[in-house]
C-alpha cells in the first residue's frame, strides 16, 4: 500500500472509532490497531493525536472546498456565487456526521490544532475573495470576511439545530458575503 493509501486508510479507522466511540477514544495506537498496523506506522504518518485531529479537519476542509468549486462553476455573477458559498457552508454543516462534528469539536484547546483551524479559515476565507473577486470590485474588508465565518458557524448550526429557517441563515450569510465588499 502506497504510503498516501495508507494514511487514507488510517484516517478512515479514525473517523470510525470516533463515530463509534467519541474523539476522548481517539488514540494512535487504537487506529493503528483498528487498521491491522503497528503503532510505529500510525505515529509515521501523524506524530501526535493532536496530528491526526489536524490531518482528519484538514481532509474535511479540502473535500468541502472541492465540492464547493464544482458547485461553482456555472455561477455568472457576483451574487450567484455568494448563494452558492452560503448554501455549500450550510450544506456542510448538515451533512456532517457525529464523528466529523466530534473531530472539529476537538480542535479547540490545543496550540498546534488551533492553528490548524486558523490556517483553514483562512484558506476557506481566501478561496471566498478569489470566487468573488472576479465578480466584485475592489478587496473584501478583513474585519467583514471573519464576521462572514463567525456568523457561517453559528447561523448553520441553528439551521442544524431546528431553531432557525435554512432561507433566513441561507440570505443573511449571502448579504454579509456580498457586503464585505462594500467600504
Amino acid at each position: 500500500m502506497s504510503a498516501e493509501s495508507r494514511r487514507e486508510q488510517l484516517m478512515d479507522c479514525a473517523l470510525e472509532l470516533v463515530g463509534e466511540e467519541g474523539a476522548n477514544a481517539l488514540t494512535l495506537a487504537r487506529v493503528a490497531e483498528r487498521a491491522g498496523v503497528s503503532k510505529p506506522i500510525a505515529y509515521e504518518h501523524f506524530q501526535t493525536r493532536e496530528g491526526l485531529l489536524a490531518a482528519l479537519y484538514t481532509r474535511c476542509c479540502e473535500r468541502h472546498m472541492a465540492l464547493t468549486a464544482a458547485e461553482l462553476a456555472p455561477a455568472q455573477d457576483g451574487g450567484q456565487v455568494a448563494t452558492v458559498l452560503a448554501q455549500a457552508y450550510i450544506a456542510c454543516v448538515l451533512s456532517s456526521d457525529s464523528a466529523s462534528l466530534a473531530v472539529a469539536a476537538a480542535m479547540y484547546g490545543a496550540a498546534e490544532t488551533e492553528a490548524v483551524l486558523h490556517a483553514n479559515d483562512q484558506a476557506f476565507l481566501a478561496f471566498c475573495a478569489a470566487r468573488l473577486a472576479p465578480f466584485l470590485p475592489g478587496t473584501p474588508c478583513p474585519a467583514a470576511m471573519i464576521a462572514f465565518l463567525g456568523a457561517a458557524r453559528a447561523l448553520s448550526l441553528a439551521v442544524a439545530a431546528g431553531t432557525l429557517p435554512q432561507p433566513l441563515a441561507l440570505s443573511r450569510l449571502r448579504a454579509l458575503l456580498l457586503a464585505a465588499w462594500e467600504q
